[in-house]
């Protein structure tokens, strides 16, 4: 049987035109985006131990969810590197998505807690960019 997975050719990362606004603006695509990863969602673990608890077991209660981390590999021209600057200087939060092949999307509030610059002789010069997503990352079956 064939594979129904997806190479991810034609996903496109964008920002939200006016950082804080939901209504008024527009998506804006981060070019030259070479790789995006998701760190993925994790729920912190609550351990506690009664000393009269008979069978010698740490006890692990759910604590709160982290919806993670979001990398973008990115090629930088000069107009590109200044954008992400302006995102990385920018104290508050930012719209960002994720568009994907067929369409869906991934959308979150977050802000840029690293960004990188590697140069060399034999490569462009790009970064591998982290935003730190600020509660829950939103599945959309269609991009807006």
């Amino acid at each position: 049987m064939s594979t129904v997975a997806k190479p991810g050719i034609g996903a496109v990362l964008s920002r939200w035109s006016q950082p804080g606004a939901t209504s008024a603006g527009a998506w804006v695509v981060i070019s030259e985006v070479t790789k995006i990863g998701w760190s993925g969602a994790s729920r912190n673990v609550i351990e506690t131990f009664k000393l009269d608890n008979t069978d010698e077991y740490v006890n692990k209660l759910q604590g709160i969810l982290n919806a993670g981390t979001i990398t973008a590999t990115v090629n930088y021209s000069k107009a590109q590197f200044d954008e992400m600057k302006s995102d990385y200087e920018l104290r508050g939060n930012r719209m960002y998505q994720i568009k994907l092949p067929d369409g869906e999307a991934l959308e979150w509030d977050g802000f840029i807690t690293e960004y990188p610059l590697d140069v060399s002789a034999d490569d462009v010069m790009k970064g591998e960019v982290t935003w730190e997503i600020d509660g829950m990352i939103d599945f959309l079956s269609t991009a807006s």
